[in-house]
Parts: C-alpha cells; structure tokens; sequence
C-alpha cells in the first residue's frame, strides 16, 4: 500500500511539473509568435502553411499569450469564470488567478464576501464578478444583482394573440391567414 501512495505521490508531481513546463513553453512560444508577426505580417499565414495541424486562431492564441494579453491558465479551462475573465486585462488576469475573486452573497438578512478560485465560479457568478473591463467591487455586485432581480420580476408583457373567440364571435386581432384545418378547429370551439 505504501509503494502505490507513493508512485501516487511521484505521478502527482510528475504531471504537475509536465504542465507547468508546458504553460512556460506555451509562453516562451507565443513569444516567438508575437516577435515574428512585428518583423513579417505574413508569418501566421506561412506557419500555418508549412505546418497544416496548426489553424491561424490557434497560432492568434499564442501571439496573445506572448504579448501578455491573455494568460495560459485560461485557456486550460472552459469554466465560465475563466472565459469572463480572458476578456479583460493581463494584470487584472493574473491577480485574479493568484488571489481569487471576491463574490458577495447573501447570508442570513445581510450580505457577506466570500473569496472563490475563478475556475470555480458558476456562470452566474462570473456574469455577476466580471463587468466587460474590470472585476467588480462588492457594491457595484449589489447593484448588479438588484438589477437582474428587478429584470426578472418586471412584467412580462404577453404576445397578441392573431384572433380570440368572444361570446361565440372570432375576433381576427392582426392580419393572419387559416387553413381548412384551422378554421375547423376554431369552430369546434366556438
């Protein structure tokens, strides 16, 4: 038992070890990406060209990676506080990966914070945390979730119905047009 904890252990920090070099090598080769686009217009063009497996999209990603305007931790996850979070700025990004992100949530009759890892926010959450330029503070949260709150209880006007059956009359309200089928059906009920 104690050999498998500790191939356990050993495979554990193998494979963390194997990422974080591969993070830095995805850094170290957006760098290049982005030093060669500055010098030639045409490289993604001509990387993708020599190298068919790589689309231009997926070289842009590098380019980004290599001038700091996305992190690589980002896009190792598709969780929604990591795609909120791509859109804004390199150091908000980085901060906000190292420390977490405040999330105010209710809690009895008042509000509290609580810190959360962004890969563990909730779509809804992230929509609450992240405006489209910067990370939401506690108050501008409030007002964010009183307003969704106010939107979801407005009223909710019906669509007009094309016609409505009064005392036994069909009242046509907009111009719309009845099959065979519709104007037996609509007799029927009359």
């Amino acid at each position: 038992m104690k050999q498998n904890i500790a191939t356990t252990s050993q495979r554990i920090e193998q494979f963390a070890s194997l990422v974080q070099a591969g993070i830095e090598a995805w850094y170290q080769a957006g760098q290049i990406v982005a030093q060669a686009v500055d010098e030639d217009d045409d490289f993604i063009e001509k990387l993708c060209a020599r190298h068919p497996e790589f689309t231009p999209d997926f070289v842009r990603r590098f380019e980004q990676i290599g001038r700091k305007l996305i992190h690589p931790r980002l896009l190792i996850s598709d969780a929604p506080g990591c795609r909120r979070l791509a859109r804004l700025g390199y150091p908000i990004q980085e901060r906000a990966l190292q420390k977490g992100v405040e999330v105010l949530v209710r809690s009895g009759n008042g509000w509290d914070t609580i810190n959360v890892d962004v890969v563990n926010l909730t779509k809804e959450q992230a929509q609450q945390v992240f405006a489209h330029d910067h990370v939401r503070s506690a108050a501008e949260q409030r007002a964010y979730i009183e307003s969704q709150q106010t939107f979801r209880m407005a009223p909710r006007i019906a669509p007009e119905e094309s016609f409505m059956i009064v005392r036994g009359t069909l009242v046509v309200n907009k111009s719309c047009s009845f099959t065979k089928t519709d104007l037996t059906r609509i007799l029927k009920t009359m």
